[in-house]
């Protein structure tokens, strides 16, 4: 691989294991079938899963995925929620929650961002790339309502976020919503969210966000 782990790269990983895996159980089933579709596709890089660094002024910060190619250190961090499905694929009876909550986790997704070019930044890896999985159209259409607690962190289809710009809830959005995401978000680069494919049938269509750190 040379180090040279690209989002083209990325993208044909994914379509390749959405032939073999249309549709998983879980976020750790997610990120165990990715891990293992890249160590095929390059089976000389080192794969670590939930790896802990520490950096200054953060604390510690895991990854879900790292890998390490000649000495050229890359993390993949990756969320996998859905809407409610219960279908069976090739003999495998799959039943998926519905995950509500969805300006939580548009949060953490942009959470996953932030703390990789923290990452970056304390020279910790050399990129790094977020990877959103879903079948809720509710992430990547946009919101009919322009208002809400969270509004600025929307992660819908073209939706682009500054250089510099800080992110934070509105001021009226409550203490259980933002515990434990209290921390405004001020990104070092400028981020376009273009959805992409991964799978679909007659009762369910999946896409993805990836970005490149």
């Amino acid at each position: 691989m040379e180090g040279n782990l690209t989002v083209d790269t990325i993208k044909q990983i994914l379509e390749e294991l959405s032939k073999k895996r249309p549709i998983f159980h879980s976020e750790a089933d997610f990120q165990h079938a990715l891990a293992w579709e890249i160590h095929q596709k390059f089976n000389e890089i080192d794969i670590r899963l939930e790896k802990r660094f520490k950096v200054s002024r953060l604390g510690e910060i895991y990854v879900d995925i790292f890998l390490k190619a000649n000495n050229t250190p890359i993390a993949i961090e990756t969320k996998y929620t859905t809407k409610k499905l219960e279908t069976v694929l090739n003999g495998e009876e799959f039943v998926l929650k519905n995950h509500s909550a969805l300006n939580i986790r548009r949060y953490d997704f942009l959470s996953d961002i932030y703390r990789l070019e923290k990452l970056k930044s304390a020279r910790k890896i050399t990129k790094g790339f977020a990877i959103f999985l879903t079948n809720a159209p509710g992430y990547w259409n946009e919101p009919r309502r322009k208002n809400t607690n969270d509004k600025d962190f929307r992660i819908h289809q073209d939706r682009k976020i500054e250089a510099s710009k800080t992110l934070k809830w509105s001021p009226n959005t409550s203490k259980g919503t933002k515990k434990g995401r209290e921390r405004a978000l001020r990104f070092e680069k400028e981020y376009l969210f273009k959805w992409e494919l991964y799978s679909k049938d007659t009762n369910y269509e999946f896409k993805y966000l990836l970005i490149e750190i």
